[in-house]
This record gives structure tokens, sequence and C-alpha cells, in this order.
């Protein structure tokens, strides 16, 4: 299946944040335990090995991979793109890169409808009040002004130039808090969260 890069640059941004994989501390923070996983997958539809995680008006966002989240149509289960997500630590907190993709066979049903911006935003308002990321960067090239107008409708601010083409974005928490209002009012219905239950031992379960 072949993808297409929607804006921030992927592999430059492992590189510049050294983080081609996630330490095992990361990989416990992003995953959920393989025993839960029955127990929240409570969409049927959902392909083996997708773990819901957040839904929203149009779709269903699913992590596949420590380091790798799909989004679906919410009413075809569609495969629409894939988000990744690597780490890195800074001074002041866990820093997130979120490059986003669309399968490029969907593009002309999905690009330019605000479904990329959607799952975007839905994973980022998910990494900062269920994991406590301090924030999120995104790196584009200096003529993509789809991806620039996309990422500062989430919040995210110019921050330097990386290479002579390639510029360095950024929102923390805080700037993204001050904008959910704002661009959450464009749906309809509320962001949810699908969160593990706890398991029961059997003197737990009820009569």
């Amino acid at each position: 299946m072949k993808y297409i890069l929607f804006g921030p640059i992927f592999f430059f941004g492992l590189a510049l944040s050294g983080a081609y994989t996630v330490s095992p501390y990361f990989e416990c923070l992003l995953s959920i335990h393989h025993d839960e996983l029955r127990l929240i997958n409570v969409i049927p539809n959902l392909p083996d090995g997708y773990t819901p995680i957040i839904q929203t008006e149009r779709l269903i966002v699913a992590q596949t991979k420590p380091t790798e989240f799909v989004y679906l149509d919410r009413k075809t289960f569609e495969e629409i793109g894939i988000i990744g997500f690597t780490l890195s630590q800074s001074e002041k907190g866990i820093i997130a890169h979120m490059p986003i993709y669309t399968i490029k066979e969907k593009k002309h049903l999905y690009q330019g409808k605000g479904f990329g911006t959607e799952a975007k935003y839905a994973l980022m308002k998910w990494a900062f009040e269920e994991k406590n990321i301090y924030a999120v960067k995104a790196y584009i090239y200096n003529d993509n002004y789809r991806s620039i107008n996309m990422q500062e409708k989430l919040g995210f601010q110019f921050k330097s130039q990386q290479l002579e083409v390639i510029n360095h974005y950024e929102v923390n928490r805080d700037g993204f808090q001050k904008l959910q209002f704002d661009i959450s009012s464009q749906w309809s219905e509320p962001i949810e969260f699908f969160r593990p239950r706890k398991r029961h031992t059997q003197t737990e379960l009820p009569n």
C-alpha cells in the first residue's frame, strides 16, 4: 500500500530527534497491554491488530504499533492514513513528532476535507491529556503551504529553519489548550478516548 507524505518530514524528524526506536519506557507509555486488547476492542469491524484509541465525529484513530497510529472512516472503516508517533526527551518534558500521511489511492476521496486535521488534532489531544506530553513538533518544507496551514490551525508556531528548505514548527500543551475551544467547535460530536477496562479477579466478578 502506497502512502504520500501529508506534511511533516518523517525521516528528517527522526534523524534530528535520534528517535528511530522507542525505549521500553516509552513503549509502555504508548501501548495498551495485550491482555486488555479484547476488553476495549468493542468495534466489531475494526481489523485485527488495530487497538481503538480515539473516536471523533468522522473518524476512528487506532494504534497498530508503538510508533504508529492509523485513522479510519468511522462509517466505512476504510483506512484513510497513518500518523507516525516518535518521542524524544527535552529539559521541559517529552516531545512527540507526529508526521501524517494519506493513502495515495484515497487522496481524491479524503484530501482537502479536513480529515487529516481532525485526526491529528484528536491524537494531539490524547497525547497531551492522557500521556502528559509536553509538546508536539513538525518539520515541513517551506513551500508546502497546505501542510503549513494545517499545522497553524493546530496551534503550531515557527521555531527555526533546520535546512535551507525545511522549517521546524512546535506547539506545547499550553498553546494547544488555548486553541481547543475554537477548533473543536467545528465538530458536532465530542472526541472520545477508549480506555482499557480493569481486569477482575474471580472473586470480584458479579454473582
